[in-house]
């Protein structure tokens, strides 16, 4: 029961306030596999919050801030490729060149060849951010799918060789 209510606060008694908190929440409060289940941080050793294996602690990638991640690092790669394929299958799953599908030839490409002034706009892009930032933005147009060697001709050429068997400028 409430014991005082003073302007918007409201004041309950200790049991009373712990029983409004976990009807509110829904039961106790517990991370993603129950309980704390983390080991202590002098034994060397933490648990996967993906895969509930035990590593060392090195095997951890570190945070912005110099912290270990929950996840091991064969989780991360797995969750960063899960996105880029989102990405790809977004995006059409193919060249948009050649019409390659080979998911290891594949790259994302800024459409308007102003990759590298978005990467200075966004530093996250440099550490291989690119495919999260599309894929919480919902898949913005401007980019476009294209295997390896459109992605390098487009840069050094300026058009793709694919293009130009396409239209092929005729000699006058």
């Amino acid at each position: 029961k409430e014991t005082a209510e003073f302007g918007r606060s409201t004041s309950w008694c200790l049991n009373c306030k712990a029983v409004n908190q976990r009807d509110r929440m829904g039961g106790y409060r517990r991370g993603p596999r129950g309980r704390n289940r983390q080991l202590p941080k002098h034994s060397g050793l933490r648990r996967c919050l993906a895969c509930d294996g035990v590593f060392p602690y090195d095997s951890f990638n570190k945070g912005p801030k110099g912290y270990r991640l929950s996840r091991c690092r064969p989780c991360m790669k797995k969750w960063r490729d899960t996105i880029r394929d989102e990405v790809i299958a977004a995006y059409g799953g193919k060249c948009t060149c050649c019409g390659e599908s080979e998911r290891a030839f594949l790259a994302i490409d800024h459409v308007n060849n102003d990759g590298a002034a978005h990467r200075r706009a966004a530093p996250w892009a440099a550490r291989g951010g690119l495919p999260e930032w599309l894929k919480s933005r919902g898949f913005p147009p401007g980019f476009q799918i294209l295997c390896y060697n459109c992605n390098v001709a487009k840069y050094r050429l300026g058009t793709c060789p694919h293009q130009a068997s396409v239209h092929p400028t005729l000699p006058s």
